[in-house]
């Protein structure tokens, strides 16, 4: 369907009135996020794949140098507000019923947004960040200091991400343990998993087993 002029992949169980996950996607990815998720006997939920065009802006909460080269442009909060403006009402107008809850999802620099997100806007029943870009500059100080609008965080990483020559993304592992911890101070049911492999392993698995955590805390 296409939601406030972006393309969204809808998947509806058998059953109404279930969650709702917004995961942030590359065109296409839907299907294999849903997938990931049977295989991993995740209860029943809908997934909204939103597809995201503008990695760099939409997914990013303020300007920053790139540690790949090039800038981070920060347009997430002009996508939050088109996210909750205008794609996720036409999302929850083609569901049978409303959902139980509406959970963010997403992973890399869309794990990033799906964090700041629950930071900046109540409404949302918890996030996924699985194998977020956690480094990003000044991320784990915003968090320490403005906390999560809702109850349930889910972090992930891999464990060979922080083992790179690049000196901003090696301190990813110390920057997630930092924010696990700070959610944890507040009363946020929060927790870092940690799987084997590099950010580039197992993408649609460790989205799964996320995915699977979070909507265990609306049942």
């Amino acid at each position: 369907m296409e939601a406030g002029g972006r393309n969204v992949e809808l998947y509806l169980p058998a059953a109404a009135g279930v969650p709702l996950v917004v995961y942030h996607a590359v065109r296409g990815e839907g299907a294999e996020i849903r997938a990931a998720c049977e295989r991993a006997g995740c209860p029943p939920f809908a997934l909204a794949a939103v597809d995201v065009a503008d990695w760099n802006g939409d997914m990013t909460p303020w300007p920053a140098p790139s540690p790949f080269g090039g800038e981070f442009s920060g347009g997430a909060d002009a996508y939050l507000e088109e996210l909750t403006g205008t794609v996720l009402p036409a999302v929850l107008g083609a569901l049978p019923r409303p959902p139980s809850g509406v959970f963010l999802a997403g992973y890399s620099l869309a794990g990033l947004f799906s964090l700041y997100a629950v930071c900046r806007k109540d409404g949302f029943s918890g996030a996924v960040s699985a194998s977020g870009s956690f480094w990003y500059p000044g991320f784990a100080d915003f968090v320490r200091t403005e906390g999560v609008r809702t109850g349930a965080v889910y972090l992930s990483l891999g464990d060979r991400e922080h083992l790179t020559g690049n000196r901003t993304v090696s301190g990813v592992l110390a920057a997630a343990s930092d924010i696990r911890d700070a959610l944890l101070s507040r009363g946020t049911d929060a927790v870092l998993e940690t799987n084997p492999g590099n950010h580039f392993a197992e993408q649609a698995g460790r989205t799964a087993r996320g995915i699977k955590w979070i909507l265990g805390r609306a049942h």
